[in-house]
């Protein structure tokens, strides 16, 4: 069935943004007197909105401290946000495949720094929604937000799917009843996100472009 919305993840979906995330986080460990993470670790760390990422960085659950360390990073990554994120290769040939379509972004990445991202790399006009984690909506997993934008855009089940790295967009299409795409070229090893069981798993967007014009999308 052609699809009629076609929903994007932001972090290790279309931008690549480990960099100054781990970035980020480590200068605010430093601040606070505690060593580097390897980035990867950090990156582990993402996918569930900042403040799971503060204080899964930080191992503490200190209010106090966690509140220090958000003040922290927001004030380092607002200023190195796309020191070295870029897009992923064959990003724009994806959005210029569904350009006919409705295209949105659901992140659980907060504003500002989601549309500033997309807009400063020259693609925010190319979504009709970009729906950050600090919006009314529940962060993801929950389908609220996806499922808002089905209704938004009168797309049935058939007609919407989702594109994601990660298994919490694993579990935020199946919740919403839609098709999903895991893209392993993000910051989940494709073991454990094909584990999550999307219904496709491709290594790179080139790959998916094949699936969706096979698929007639």
């Amino acid at each position: 069935m052609k699809k009629k919305l076609i929903i994007y993840d932001l972090d290790g979906t279309l931008v690549d943004t480990r960099e100054d995330i781990a970035l980020s986080a480590n200068f605010m460990r430093g601040q606070l007197g505690l060593p580097q993470l390897p980035a990867e670790t950090v990156c582990a760390y993402v996918g569930l909105g900042l403040a799971r990422l503060v204080e899964s960085s930080l191992q503490s659950s200190d209010p106090e401290l966690l509140e220090q360390g958000a003040r922290i990073y927001r004030a380092h990554y607002a200023e190195h946000l796309l020191d070295k994120s870029r897009l992923y290769p064959d990003v724009i040939e994806l959005l210029d495949y569904f350009q006919d379509r409705a295209q949105v972004v659901i992140t659980n990445k907060p504003e500002p720094y989601s549309s500033r991202i997309l807009k400063e790399l020259g693609v925010s006009g190319r979504f009709l929604d970009i729906v950050a984690g600090d919006e009314v909506y529940p962060k993801k997993p929950s389908p609220e937000s996806t499922r808002a934008m089905m209704h938004r855009f009168s797309a049935v089940p058939g007609e919407a799917i989702f594109i994601g790295d990660s298994p919490v967009d694993v579990q935020t299409g199946l919740a919403a009843g839609i098709e999903i795409v895991g893209v392993a070229q993000g910051f989940v090893p494709k073991e454990e996100l094909e584990k999550a069981g999307p219904h496709y798993l491709v290594d790179h967007f080139k790959e998916l472009l094949r699936i969706a014009k096979k698929n007639g999308w």
